[in-house]
């Protein structure tokens, strides 16, 4: 069985394209230019020997009225940056992409691999300080995540042997630890044979027979 140290791949190459994204909404200057003008200016070199606070990246959505409020209230303490006379400035999104975004949402799908690989295989904080030790530490986690997930997903598939319905399109791979890999059993040796004995009253057990058989004959 090959398993590759990857999280996530593409079945078939992607066509990119150069796509603008332009917000669903505008802010005309008038809107709270009066108020911007308000602050004292300040420039690039100026901003040089300013004292800055330390950055926190926090976003919040405000209404116009909001927003309104918070420039008044924030004009005695703040000033603005100007540029060649200009306080207000566009921001426009330019990236290269699908036409159906599946970068977009690959990158939202990866997200979640990461935490789940960070966080369910116990590698938030890698164990050594040497970077070699952590390597080897996190492709062997790696591995360990693909077989899971690979396990997870095949559980999906057989739908019919599931002890319960689900609607979900991929299992947590907490989950399939629990489900399909922390099952008591008992390790036997019977006929020069090892024996691996699984309560036949367990609700995953024909889950896991169908599992192992199926990755048995892709070796």
């Amino acid at each position: 069985m090959n398993i590759k140290n990857t999280l996530t791949s593409f079945d078939s190459p992607l066509t990119l394209q150069v796509v603008q994204v332009q917000p669903n909404w505008t802010v005309r200057q008038s809107d709270i230019g009066s108020l911007v003008e308000g602050f004292d200016p300040i420039s690039l070199q100026g901003m040089e020997g300013a004292a800055l606070l330390n950055r926190m990246d926090t976003k919040f959505v405000l209404t116009l009225d909001q927003v309104r409020t918070a420039l008044e209230a924030l004009q005695p303490d703040y000033c603005t940056l100007c540029i060649n006379g200009q306080r207000m400035n566009h921001y426009r999104t330019l990236y290269f992409d699908t036409p159906g975004f599946a970068l977009y949402h690959d990158h939202g799908t990866s997200e979640q691999f990461h935490s789940e690989l960070k966080s369910d295989m116990g590698v938030e904080r890698l164990p050594s300080g040497k970077m070699k030790v952590n390597a080897l530490v996190l492709s062997l986690a790696m591995t360990a995540f693909n077989t899971l997930r690979l396990i997870g997903q095949r559980a999906l598939k057989q739908s019919a042997l599931l002890p319960m319905k689900t609607t979900a399109a991929r299992k947590r791979l907490r989950k399939v630890i629990s489900d399909l890999i922390c099952i008591g059993c008992k390790v036997v040796r019977h006929g020069r044979r090892w024996i691996l004995r699984i309560n036949e009253k367990n609700p995953w057990l024909p889950m896991f027979n169908e599992i192992y058989a199926e990755l048995l004959l892709q070796q």
